[in-house]
């Protein structure tokens, strides 16, 4: 017998040795389920609905408290990457081909704008300025010169070529054509890589040369940019403030440069950040440094997505399936309880499939948590995981357990501790 799936979720709260709360975000499971392969995801700017994109140039409209399937729609290029515009009345669908503007509200197709141009690969990084009059489009060369890429700025309605501006990559073997180029909030400047360096240019003013505002950086896997404009996230978890050119350093969540299971992006007014280090996704408090909860995933590849106030989480569950959390924060008493090193809880969740497991610890520390039966037999062995101080979280799928009674065993320090739940069906 065996456990299907889990996830362990870990909060992190210190103040110096001591400690009279600790602070953390629980993630409640609202709903999951299949939807096939994922291309993209966003909420509406209400949070009433999400939009799920596919591989066969359908998006489908799911309600996002109960997971019920509104309706799909089909647009003309597909979609790698979806953006409302700030007023919410337009939806943006990126592909490599061209992007469709859509009606926010019918969803219906309002307008389409091709980034095809002759001998050169389908784009590969898009914008679209704040009021709606440009669209900045990068594209690699096919074959003829792959040292270099290309950027275009395009008006519209117009659908112009307003500027075009050719971008050394750093050579062949180093370039990355995914690289974020970017729009500044007030459409005058455009962001992104040349070589090695983080890049500003006019391009209002043919007659302006580059400005370079941070050099030699670790490497040109520029994944993203905070809304503000004022940081910019790399591959491996560098990132760097735009406004003094210093990086800010996360230690507890560095990730590997050969990671690309990785996705990162600061929510907005850089309250939050989300990233992901090894099938690991991280919710870091972005103003402290502090992680506040994380979770282990099945699968990432950078599909994942919250609304707007930052109460629901969208993530991957296994290759084709998505599930939706509630995002709450919580306060917790440690240094008031009177308790050993843990303090175990089982909680059966009655309108899901997941049992949780609240440990609340005095210390960061390891801990081997496995599950036996009545029997004491051994079923499921989560090895050794980190735990820290506060509230520890970790969730486990029930559905594969049948009617009987377990225990959760906890082992730190040369003593167990245990917890039991009780499966009926």
């Amino acid at each position: 017998m065996k456990l299907r799936t889990f996830c362990c979720i870990a909060v992190l709260f210190c103040i110096a040795h001591t400690l009279a709360f600790a602070q953390s975000i629980t993630l409640d499971s609202l709903w999951g389920k299949y939807v096939g392969t994922v291309y993209a995801m966003c909420f509406t700017p209400d949070s009433k609905y999400l939009l799920v994109a596919f591989d066969n140039y359908r998006t489908t409209i799911f309600d996002a408290q109960s997971g019920e399937e509104i309706r799909t729609f089909k647009t003309h290029y597909g979609c790698f990457e979806m953006k409302f515009s700030p007023d919410g009345g337009k939806l943006y669908s990126f592909s490599s081909g061209g992007v469709d503007i859509l009606d926010a509200t019918t969803f219906t197709s309002l307008d389409t704008v091709s980034f095809s141009f002759p001998s050169e690969e389908g784009a590969t990084q898009y914008d679209v300025s704040n009021d709606g009059k440009y669209f900045v489009v990068k594209n690699g060369y096919e074959g003829i010169n792959t040292d270099y890429y290309r950027m275009r700025v395009i008006s519209y309605p117009e659908k112009k070529v307003l500027w075009l501006k050719d971008v050394v990559r750093w050579n062949s073997n180093f370039g990355y054509a995914n690289s974020k180029v970017t729009f500044s909030n007030d459409g005058s400047y455009i962001l992104g890589l040349s070589m090695n360096s983080l890049c500003k240019w006019n391009w209002k003013d043919s007659t302006s040369v580059v400005n370079y505002l941070i050099r030699n950086l670790p490497n040109q896997e520029l994944i993203s940019f905070s809304k503000d404009r004022n940081y910019c996230i790399l591959l491996g978890n560098f990132i760097y403030d735009l406004r003094t050119g210093e990086q800010v350093l996360l230690n507890e969540v560095k990730s590997d440069i050969t990671d690309y299971s990785y996705g990162s992006f600061l929510t907005l007014n850089n309250k939050l950040l989300l990233t992901t280090v090894k099938y690991n996704l991280f919710i870091v408090d972005f103003t402290s440094k502090r992680i506040l909860a994380n979770t282990k995933l099945e699968y990432v590849y950078g599909n994942y997505a919250l609304n707007a106030d930052n109460s629901l989480l969208v993530t991957p569950f296994g290759v084709d399936y998505i599930r939706i959390h509630r995002v709450v924060n919580t306060i917790n008493k440690v240094d008031e309880e009177r308790f050993d090193e843990l303090k175990l809880d089982a909680i059966l969740n009655q309108n899901s499939e997941n049992v949780t497991l609240n440990i609340i610890s005095k210390n960061n520390t390891n801990a081997n948590i496995y599950i036996t039966d009545l029997n004491g037999k051994e079923i499921f062995n989560l090895k050794e995981i980190k735990l820290y101080l506060g509230l520890n979280q970790v969730t486990l799928n029930r559905q594969d357990l049948v009617t009987g009674t377990y225990y959760i065993n906890v082992s730190l320090n040369n003593k167990v501790y245990t917890t039991s739940f009780i499966i009926t069906k």
